[in-house]
């Protein structure tokens, strides 16, 4: 898949190929959702990590199609899911290395991930707050 990015200050054109992961990561209000939004409009099968605990932007992303999950163990069930990630997760540095913890779960299975049901979804306008996105493309 091919994404034009126009309307964006400054608008490359990149290139996902089918089954390539993009993580997006950046300093907070500097675009990241935005540009995730518009990456994953037409990807059938994406995971994005809402770490922010933000009801509007997760409404958003529920608005996108994206499916809300609480635990890495059930993102197989949506191919477009949203993780919402407790702070507790993230403050817990030192078990990451841990297998069994669910960040380092959650982190690894966009590697693992098979592709999943397509089906239509909608699209929503993107808010221009910040959010880290992981997407797997199976176009």
């Amino acid at each position: 898949m091919t994404v034009a990015l126009r309307g964006l200050s400054a608008a490359p054109e990149l290139a996902i190929r089918a089954g390539e992961t993009v993580l997006i990561i950046g300093r907070p209000g500097t675009g990241k959702t935005t540009l995730a939004g518009r990456l994953l409009e037409s990807a059938g099968s994406a995971i994005v990590y809402e770490t922010k605990g933000d009801p509007l932007e997760q409404s958003s992303w529920e608005a996108a199609g994206f499916h809300r999950v609480n635990h890495p163990d059930d993102l197989r069930l949506h191919a477009r899911a949203m993780l919402t990630v407790p702070a507790t997760w993230l403050e817990d540095r030192k078990r990451w290395a841990d297998p069994g913890h669910p960040w380092s779960a959650a982190l690894d299975h966009p590697f693992r991930r098979r592709p999943t049901a397509r089906g239509r979804h909608s699209t929503a306008p993107w808010s221009s707050s910040s959010t880290a996105a992981s997407a797997r493309a199976w176009e």
